[in-house]
């Protein structure tokens, strides 16, 4: 507590105090009260339609997959039929046309040449026949197997292109459930994001309140300064009083005139007190002495150069040599 301390302050202006309780305060207050507001919007899109076509489509392709032999067969069945009626059929039409013309020619030249009669004619019309069945028989074996192995690879390639088929369709149609899906969430997120916007807003609002209302424009409100007094403004007192008003009444400090004594602090090895005077030191002590400083009978034994005794038999402090012994 030895020297006093000087604060200073500055006040908030008027309006700036009216401007935070009918403005910010009432809409903050307004804001903590806004009840919970959950977003009910949907979440995460739905399944697209094409998207489940193409789920169907991938199934079909990998069903196709899982044929028994008995389809396998059935299919190349189907594929030998059409064989047999463009390919075969009219290949032994024609087979039979060629014998008949063929079996024409022979009997007219054994009609003209006379050289077999009936039984040597039939031995030869019967080789004749055989022949013809064993190329026939031979062609025919020729054209299945041809047409078979036409078959299966007509069945193979319908296979593969049934699968190529529903797999291409499918992944068509699996890229346009995507592109709407996408499409589905990008709505769902704006309006996501728009409910979290409106729901921000009052705090965006009090917050650019409160930043209006925290800032003291320069020039504005009112700077006070307090000074807290300290033991040397005592003691300056006190010396300054001694100087007005005459060493020898002002610096009483006899401890029979005082009462109620309170040590205060120790500046320099000299203990200070507040003190109420008693009935003989308001007769003794000026009417403008402080009730601080020190015990004249204490101070006599460190600083005796400094208490003297005056005619009444009081003892005496100069208190401007203590203060500036104290203070130097």
């Amino acid at each position: 507590m030895g020297k006093g301390k000087e604060e200073t302050k500055q006040e908030m202006p008027a309006f700036q105090k009216q401007y935070l309780a009918s403005t910010v305060l009432p809409f903050a207050k307004q804001v903590s009260q806004t009840p919970f507001e959950a977003y009910t919007g949907p979440m995460a899109p739905e399944m697209s339609g094409y998207t489940t076509q193409a789920a169907g489509m991938y199934g079909q392709a990998g069903a196709a997959g899982n044929y028994t032999p008995a389809d396998w067969n059935a299919l190349t069945q189907q594929n030998m039929s059409a064989y047999t009626q463009n390919v075969m059929d009219p290949t032994l039409a024609l087979m039979n046309r060629e014998r008949q013309k063929q079996m024409v020619g022979e009997q007219a030249n054994i009609i003209g040449s006379g050289a077999f009669d009936s039984s040597r004619r039939g031995v030869f019309e019967g080789e004749s026949s055989a022949a013809y069945g064993l190329g026939r028989d031979k062609m025919i074996a020729d054209l299945n197997r041809q047409g078979y192995n036409e078959a299966q690879a007509a069945t193979m390639s319908q296979f593969g292109a049934q699968q190529g088929a529903l797999a291409q369709g499918a992944a068509g149609l699996a890229g346009i459930g995507g592109m709407e899906t996408a499409l589905s969430a990008a709505e769902i997120d704006a309006m996501r994001n728009e409910f979290m916007r409106e729901q921000q807003d009052p705090y965006q609002k009090l917050a650019a309140l409160q930043g209006g209302a925290s800032a003291i424009p320069g020039g504005y409100g009112t700077t006070t300064s307090t000074k807290t007094p300290g033991l040397f403004d005592y003691l300056t007192l006190a010396a300054s009083n001694a100087e007005g008003i005459g060493k020898a009444i002002a610096g009483g400090s006899d401890i029979r005139l005082k009462e109620n004594v309170q040590p205060l602090e120790k500046v320099g090895g000299v203990q200070f007190y507040f003190w109420d005077w008693n009935d003989e030191g308001k007769k003794v002590a000026h009417k403008d002495q402080p009730t601080f400083g020190v015990i004249a009978d204490e101070l006599q034994e460190t600083h005796p150069h400094l208490v003297t005794r005056g005619d009444d038999g009081y003892l005496r402090v100069n208190y401007v040599g203590l203060a500036n012994e104290l203070d130097g």
